[in-house]
């Protein structure tokens, strides 16, 4: 069973939001290096905390930019295992490698989730500031996850023969 045309619709409606958040996160970090660098050198006082909030802005980046990367089958991948074979092969060797990559972010969305919990229970916090880091760890867990089950649906549709990657009407800028 394919996406429904409405859920795809929503589907990149969310990847696109997601892009849009990396996008402001990536926002922030460029301007809190820019505000610390010219306090460091002009004033000789840099932006106290600009540091804890430049790591939990690229942390929020490359998480939230990573299922609308896998949405739009935008991983880098290489094709050695491609050739003159039949259809049928070329569909298994599709959907074995999402499954694989579909285990592999399960995995690390349960690491994620366990450090997470981790982190709760020590009460740990990052640096200067002390922000308590289990918000930040749930997030890179949830887009895991998220991603994993992208990855699910995108190995359904390549087992039925279906196309893996979102039309270019659908696809994410």
């Amino acid at each position: 069973m394919s996406i429904a045309p409405s859920l795809r619709q929503k589907s990149a409606f969310l990847a696109t939001v997601l892009v849009a958040v990396a996008g402001f996160a990536l926002l922030v970090m460029m301007t809190l290096t820019v505000i610390d660098v010219t306090g460091r050198f002009l004033a000789g006082r840099p932006l106290t905390g600009a540091n804890e909030i430049i790591r939990i802005a690229l942390a929020v980046a490359v998480s939230c930019a990573l299922p609308a990367v896998t949405y739009r089958g935008g991983h880098i991948t290489l094709g050695l295992l491609t050739g003159p074979a039949t259809h049928v092969l070329e569909r298994l060797r599709g959907f074995l490698v999402l499954c694989f990559s579909a285990v592999v972010f399960t995995i690390l969305a349960w690491l994620l989730w366990g450090a997470a919990m981790e982190a709760i229970e020590y009460k740990d916090v990052i640096g200067y500031l002390e922000l308590p880091q289990a918000p930040m760890i749930l997030v890179m867990a949830a887009m895991a996850l998220a991603s994993a089950i992208i990855v699910l649906i995108q190995a359904w549709d390549a087992l039925n023969g279906r196309k893996l990657e979102p039309s270019d009407e659908e696809s994410v800028s």
